[in-house]
């Protein structure tokens, strides 16, 4: 077993094992009010402004202005408007150029990481398109303080800008901790240098829906959860069956396994009363998966080594 696998098994085993809070985003799944406007934001977040030093936009009453999403508004008239992976809202922000630059993003300050512990960011993305902002693909720049941890791959969708709905997609991005606190931040950024506004190829708007940090416990909204000790995955690292061990009763239970770049793996429902449900996972590539299992609405997420 390397040494970056015993790290990572021993990282779950931790979170699982004794119960611990994992520290996560407060309202993760970007949800708030029924947006009657541009500008408006979910609670526990906010923009990331045109002088921070990692935002390329040069106007602060509009060019970084990211906006709350719904299906229906803040603007159906010219596209700001469409399908949330999950819940009711989303957030799009834009990324173009022209007079006014635009990259608008948001952020929020996360405490409780152990420095030197890495970690994982867990986003859903679509493009969502805008009056302007045609360009059919781009990504997400995650940034912890002033640094950047990684661009996650793009996400491709044919979906005209009045139009839905739209494709999402996961994506993943790590870090390591230096503090026991960072800022995190998420920016829309193309995967190419045409940023003109009414350009089919140019300015872009993408969507972001359901953050949250590995390890750890993560739900939906604003609740604040201890993290439940009524579910376990060995062996991990995992050659070939992976075992899902489920220790209470639930009505509904669902399990589903993600690559590191995103791509739906695996999924299944689980039938309560069964404590043992195994996958076989003897034909996946070897690297990291994202394994979440869901059980009457709670969901953990959890990092697995395939060998």
């Amino acid at each position: 077993m390397s040494h970056s696998s015993m790290f990572i098994f021993t990282l779950i085993g931790m979170s699982i094992a004794s119960g611990m809070h994992g520290q996560d985003f407060v309202n993760g799944d970007l949800e708030g009010p029924a947006p009657t406007g541009l500008t408006q934001l979910p609670p526990g977040w906010q923009a990331v402004p045109d002088n921070d030093p990692v935002c390329l936009a040069t106007n602060g009453s509009l060019g970084d202005t990211p906006d709350l999403t719904d299906i229906n508004g803040p603007s159906v008239f010219t596209g700001i408007f469409g399908n949330p992976f999950s819940g009711n809202t989303f957030i799009s922000g834009e990324r173009g150029g022209g007079n006014v630059v635009f990259q608008e993003g948001i952020m929020q300050q996360v405490s409780g990481f152990v420095p030197g512990e890495q970690y994982t960011v867990v986003l859903h993305q679509a493009v969502v398109k805008s009056y302007g902002s045609f360009d059919s693909s781009g990504s997400w720049a995650v940034y912890v303080n002033s640094t950047l941890a990684g661009t996650t791959a793009p996400t491709s969708s044919a979906v005209p800008y009045d139009s839905a709905p739209f494709p999402w997609e996961q994506r993943t991005v790590q870090f390591t901790a230096t503090s026991s606190s960072h800022s995190i931040k998420f920016l829309p950024v193309d995967d190419d240098t045409n940023l003109t506004v009414l350009d089919p190829n140019g300015s872009l708007r993408m969507g972001i829906d359901l953050v949250s940090i590995l390890p750890g416990f993560h739900s939906t909204g604003l609740a604040d959860h201890a993290l439940p000790t009524d579910r376990t995955l060995a062996p991990n690292p995992v050659s070939d069956d992976l075992v899902i061990g489920t220790s209470s009763l639930f009505a509904t239970g669902r399990v589903r396994i993600h690559s590191a770049c995103g791509a739906l793996v695996h999924e299944q429902g689980l039938v309560s009363g069964a404590q043992r449900t195994i996958i076989d996972l003897a034909t996946v590539q070897p690297g990291i998966y994202v394994v979440s299992i869901l059980l009457d609405g709670m969901e953990t997420r959890h990092r697995v080594v395939k060998e």
